[in-house]
C-alpha cells in the first residue's frame, strides 16, 4: 500500500466520484479506477459502494470509514515528517502540534505562544480540539507534539508539566433563570433541573461525589464535547450546563454562569511522549519550562 493511493482513495472519498477526483488530482479515470480495484484486491474488501440503485455516487463501505480514519492518520504523519526533515539548520522553524480542550486559562499559554513566534517565525503551531482520551490518543500516534488536559493525570509513558492556572465549575443559564439569582449553586439547587454535562471520562463520577445524594435526582439530559455548542442549550432550551467558567463570555449576553458551591476545579497541565523533539517542539517546552514551576515536572 502506497502513500500515493491511500492520497486517491481519500480524493475519491471526498468528492463521492471517481471521474470528480480524477480531475481534481489531474489523473486519468482509468488509472484511479486501476488503483482502487488493486486496493481493494490488496485488503480483500470492497471500500466503496453506489449511494443508491441508480446513482452514480460512491460512498464508503463500513471498512472503507475505517481506512480512511487510518490512512488520514498515516498521511497526516508523513507531511510532518517530511516538514521535520526538510528544515534547514540555522534559525529554528517548523510546526508544533498541540492538543487541548476549552478553557480561558489557555490565553497564558497564547501569550507563550506568541513571545515564542515573535522570537523564531519560523515556527508555526497548529491547534486540535478534543478530550483528554482523544488527545492522548493522538499523541500516541504521533499526530499531536503535546497537549493540555484539565483535571487529571497523564497516563503512564506520558511526560507531564503542571500549569499554574486552574479553572472553575459551576453552571451555565439563562440569566432569567431562577438559580442565576444566586450567588453560587449547590447540589440541592440543581435537582429535577434538565442538566447537560461533560462526555469526558470521569466527569460524572466527580459530580456525583460533589453532590452526594442529591445526584440520584439529577436529570441528566444530554452531554457535550465542547461546550461552545452546549450553551445553545442553554441560551435556547433553558437547560443547565456543568463546565468551566471561563469559555463563554456571559457579559451583555443571555447567559448567566454560576461557581459550585463546594469548589470544584481543576489544574492544567502540559504532557508529551518521552520520545526525541523537534526543535521547534522543543522551543516550546522549554519556553512552558521557564513560565511555569519547575518543580512540577513529572
Amino acid at each position: 500500500m502506497e502513500f500515493r493511493t491511500l492520497r486517491y482513495f481519500i480524493a475519491i472519498a471526498d468528492a463521492g466520484s471517481i471521474t470528480t477526483a480524477a480531475d481534481t488530482l489531474h489523473v486519468t479515470q482509468p488509472t484511479l479506477s486501476v488503483q482502487m480495484k488493486e486496493l481493494e484486491e490488496e485488503l480483500g474488501k470492497k471500500l466503496f459502494s453506489r449511494a443508491k440503485k441508480g446513482s452514480r455516487r460512491l460512498e464508503l463501505t463500513e471498512e472503507g470509514l475505517i481506512l480512511r480514519r487510518r490512512a488520514e492518520e498515516i498521511l497526516d504523519i508523513v507531511r510532518k515528517t517530511e516538514l521535520e526533515i526538510s528544515s534547514e539548520g540555522g534559525a529554528v522553524k517548523g510546526d508544533v502540534y498541540i492538543g487541548m480542550g476549552e478553557a480561558g486559562s489557555l490565553e497564558r499559554i497564547i501569550r507563550i505562544i506568541d513571545s515564542i513566534q515573535a522570537e523564531h517565525p519560523g515556527i508555526r503551531f497548529h491547534f486540535y480540539s478534543g478530550n483528554a482520551e482523544d488527545i492522548e490518543y493522538r499523541i500516541g500516534r504521533g499526530l499531536l507534539d503535546f497537549g493540555i488536559i484539565f483535571g487529571r493525570q497523564a497516563s503512564e509513558g506520558f511526560s507531564s508539566l503542571t500549569i499554574n492556572e486552574k479553572e472553575i465549575w459551576g453552571v451555565l443559564m439563562r440569566f432569567d433563570s431562577p438559580l442565576a439569582a444566586l450567588k453560587e449553586i449547590t447540589p440541592r439547587n440543581l435537582m429535577e433541573k434538565p442538566l447537560v454535562v461533560s462526555e469526558q471520562a470521569g466527569f460524572l463520577h466527580r459530580l456525583s461525589k460533589w453532590a452526594g445524594p442529591a445526584f440520584e435526582k439529577f436529570q441528566i439530559a444530554a452531554t457535550y464535547n465542547l461546550i461552545n455548542n452546549a450553551s445553545l442549550m442553554a441560551k435556547n432550551g433553558g437547560k443547565y450546563v456543568i463546565g468551566y467558567g471561563s469559555i463563554i463570555n456571559t457579559e451583555n449576553s443571555a447567559l448567566a454562569f454560576r461557581p459550585l458551591s463546594p469548589e470544584i476545579s481543576d489544574n492544567l497541565s502540559l504532557i508529551w511522549k518521552g520520545q526525541p523533539l523537534t526543535k521547534a517542539a522543543t522551543v516550546f517546552l522549554d519556553k512552558m519550562k521557564e513560565s511555569f514551576e519547575e518543580g512540577s515536572i513529572c
